[in-house]
């Protein structure tokens, strides 16, 4: 049975080593001071830490990690919440559990938070817009409704006053009436749009007449106003 040979990594030189050192100094000072408002010396113990977290976490799965990889870490580590100016000797060999990016106070990554909290935003704006859909279908509807509750209306005062009244067969607020006492087929005949309130009248016209009245009112209560007066004879 043959075994699976795995190359062992290589050593780093010594010069990538005291690269790597110098690098974390720089930056952890650095990083400390923007954080903290206070200066931090660097000292041997720190740099046993950072040795001691290199042999740990190189092996022959991990290759030795590159300046940017280590410094991506440290950024990490200082811009997650709840950490304290300690010696970076404390933290520095728990450096790894960064990897997924800064922290929030209980230890789960940020970006983690943030993705869920977008989501749960992006369902509130889905129902929201939902809702709001809804909401105009059913005044589209109640518009329909009241759209076809007026044309009747102004069709019937229309029919009172002595037109014959022809009714569009689309959903619209336009009437057509001729009167009855014209002798011939080609009389002329008036448009008439019906409009719910006196805000909705369109000013200074004289292709058409609009109508105005309540659609929700018995004629009797309130009768149908016409712009212009409409005119018979």
């Amino acid at each position: 049975m043959l075994k699976e040979v795995v190359s062992p990594m290589p050593k780093p030189s010594a010069r990538e080593v005291r690269l790597l050192h110098e690098a974390v100094k720089e930056l952890t000072e650095r990083l400390y001071r923007d954080r903290f408002d206070a200066e931090l010396v660097w000292d041997k113990g720190d740099d046993l830490a950072l040795d001691r977290y290199l042999a740990l976490s190189v092996n022959k799965f991990s290759p030795w990690p590159s300046v940017e990889e280590i410094e991506s870490l440290l950024r990490a580590y200082f811009a997650s919440d709840g950490i304290q100016p300690d010696r970076p000797y404390l933290w520095l060999e728990n450096l790894g559990k960064y990897r997924p990016g800064p922290l929030d106070k209980s230890g789960v990554p940020k970006s983690l938070v943030a993705a869920q909290r977008a989501e749960v935003d992006e369902t509130i704006a889905a129902s929201i817009r939902e809702a709001e859909a809804r909401k105009a279908a059913a005044a589209a509807a109640d518009r329909s409704r009241l759209v076809a509750r007026l044309v009747i209306k102004v069709a019937e005062d229309l029919r009172s006053r002595g037109f014959e009244v022809f009714r569009p067969v689309s959903d619209v607020s336009h009437i057509v009436a001729t009167l009855k006492s014209a002798s011939t087929r080609n009389c002329a005949a008036i448009r008439i749009i019906c409009r719910a309130s006196i805000e909705e009248l369109t000013r200074n016209t004289t292709a058409f007449y609009q109508a105005i009245a309540d659609p929700n009112q018995d004629l009797r209560v309130s009768s149908v106003a016409y712009y212009p007066p409409l005119e018979i004879g």
